[in-house]
């Protein structure tokens, strides 16, 4: 039997108010790692594991219970079966969803500066290219598809991790040689904006929304 919920996140304007036509797009994000050994990147709230290769989004929207069942559902949520939910999953990186590859074209990075996501020990920094389907905004994009481009260490720990510097070296040491097994040839920057000058953004001219949840 279905379990109703939401599942992903709403659509946000600044990643997906128009859009993209052809090409790809360059943005920056961040992504959590759940330790420092052997544990791949993994998406801040979509928590989809991220390879060396092309990447593939999918919509992980729950199933959706019928405007019909609501009624029932309110008096008596186990009475219902599997036809009184519809798929509710969109057709891929669309504007009325959340869904896709999301990353920074206005630099900000703001999930990784300021430790947002569901879980890991750290937050990883990186550039991606998106392409495939997209939708873009005035501070990134949403994509189908994307590549890591770079990483972008030392990592930022969470504070429940680290008792002292002498662990933090120790961990973020571990997370070097763990990047460098996980991700063969993907270069890694110790500065961002050297890596952004490698791999300049992609920028947009349109004007900025209040914020929303995101960063698949």
């Amino acid at each position: 039997m279905f379990i109703p919920g939401m599942g992903r996140t709403n659509a946000d304007p600044n990643f997906g108010s128009r859009p993209f036509a052809a090409g790809a797009l360059t943005g920056i994000r961040a992504w959590q790692v759940q330790g420092t050994v052997n544990k791949p990147l993994e998406g801040l709230f979509h928590h989809q594991e991220w390879g060396p290769g092309v990447n593939v989004s999918f919509c992980d929207n729950k199933p959706a219970l019928k405007n019909a069942c609501w009624k029932d559902h309110e008096e008596d949520p186990r009475a219902h079966v599997d036809d009184c939910y519809f798929d509710n999953r969109c057709g891929g990186v669309e504007m009325k969803c959340g869904c896709g590859f999301w990353a920074y074209t206005n630099g900000r990075n703001d999930y990784y500066r300021g430790m947002i996501g569901q879980g890991g020990i750290a937050h990883v920094s990186g550039i991606i290219q998106g392409f495939g389907k997209c939708v873009v905004g005035p501070k990134g994009f949403r994509a189908e598809k994307a590549i890591i481009k770079c990483l972008i260490l030392p990592a930022r720990m969470h504070t429940r991790m680290v008792s002292d510097q002498t662990m933090e070296t120790v961990l973020q040491r571990q997370l070097r040689r763990s990047m460098d097994l996980l991700y063969p040839g993907i270069p890694i920057f110790s500065d961002e904006e050297i890596a952004m000058a490698e791999y300049p953004l992609t920028l947009t001219e349109e004007e900025e929304q209040p914020d929303e949840q995101g960063m698949g």
